[in-house]
């Protein structure tokens, strides 16, 4: 969907030095804008290894996410972000547009989340994503966990007190 703005991850990838592989998950929801997708796909250079995997059943997500070693999702908004904090949960640190919820990451150690109108930031933490050393992976790795398991903690805290206080049961 073009809200996830996938031509615009592509056109990120542009320029890597490195092996890089991504793998695109998702249904194709616009044949026009997937073309514009594949033609930037085309246009990448032979270490840029560019895959379409399709629709991903709800069950394998958690089993999927692992096998990454980054998130990469410059959406163009996001109410929640489900998909996010799942990538999180897998301890996959996460590049996002400010555009959800998931804003300060970079703080917290568990991702990034830059502005949609600095392409090349995008390209800079990608470039920096595959030069990292596989202990500084794990860091980012535990990092994302902590960070969504407080995230987690905090807001059903929030809730059930909430809950508590308008004469609800928590």
């Amino acid at each position: 969907a073009r809200m996830k703005n996938l031509h615009f991850a592509l056109k990120s990838l542009n320029g890597l030095k490195g092996d890089v592989v991504f793998d695109i998950y998702g249904p194709i929801e616009d044949a026009g804008y997937w073309k514009k997708c594949q033609n930037s796909i085309d246009s990448l250079p032979t270490n840029i290894q560019v895959s379409y995997r399709g629709q991903l059943d709800h069950r394998q997500v958690a089993k999927t996410l692992p096998l990454y070693d980054l998130f990469y999702l410059p959406t163009l908004g996001e109410n929640f972000g489900h998909i996010i904090f799942e990538a999180l949960s897998a301890g996959l640190p996460v590049l996002i547009s400010d555009q959800t919820p998931w804003l300060h990451l970079e703080t917290q150690r568990a991702g990034w989340d830059l502005s949609l109108e600095d392409q090349e930031a995008f390209t800079r933490v990608l470039q920096a994503c595959v030069d990292m050393s596989s202990e500084k992976q794990d860091e980012l790795s535990k990092a994302a966990v902590t960070y969504v398991n407080h995230y987690w903690e905090t807001s059903n805290g929030y809730i059930s007190n909430k809950l508590l206080f308008d004469g609800g049961a928590a």
